[in-house]
């Protein structure tokens, strides 16, 4: 398998969700069950009071054998990688998914891993590391239902997040 970064898009979706491009976990041969692992490079998150990973993803699963994306961490150099969850479902539109990090040190690695079966590969995007202690909270959430040309409902969610920009000390 292969692992291209700077990909414009990937097969579904087929552009970014933000920006210009994004990261592509993909098929290098025919053959199944093929692994890489995007690992980050090494993070200090000692100082957080509560850190947290978000990132955008989809894996349009269209094979046989379904893409898994698996998120790991490691916190020392010499310690092993330790999962904190898999999404091993069909994710055909860009999703954003929120995952507290265990266990922070000053060297901490995350691990992007993708078990790649007969689909279309997995896509990565706005991957970010943040202290949820630190987040104002929503205001003003609303939701409003709405029907789409073929007559489902859908609800369309809006809020509010004030943000306040904060020195550095």
């Amino acid at each position: 398998s292969t692992v291209k970064a700077g990909q414009n898009g990937g097969q579904n979706p087929s552009t970014p969700r933000s920006g210009e491009y994004n990261a592509y976990i993909s098929h290098y041969s025919a053959s199944y069950d093929e692994r890489t692992r995007l690992v980050t490079s090494m993070l200090d998150i000692s100082k957080l009071t509560e850190p947290v990973l978000n990132f955008w993803h989809a894996q349009a699963n269209t094979g046989e054998y379904n893409d898994i994306l698996s998120i790991h961490y490691k916190n020392s150099p010499d310690g092993g990688w330790r999962e904190i969850t898999m999404y091993d479902k069909s994710i055909k539109n860009w999703t954003s998914e929120l995952l507290a990090l265990p266990e922070p040190t000053n060297t901490y690695w995350i691990g992007f891993e993708g078990d790649l079966g007969s689909s279309e590969g997995i896509v990565l995007d706005d991957i970010v590391v943040f202290d949820r202690q630190g987040c104002n909270p929503v205001e003003n959430l609303a939701a409003k239902e709405e029907k789409d040309e073929n007559d489902r409902l859908n609800v369309r969610l809006t809020w509010d997040m004030p943000f306040t920009l904060g020195t550095q000390s």
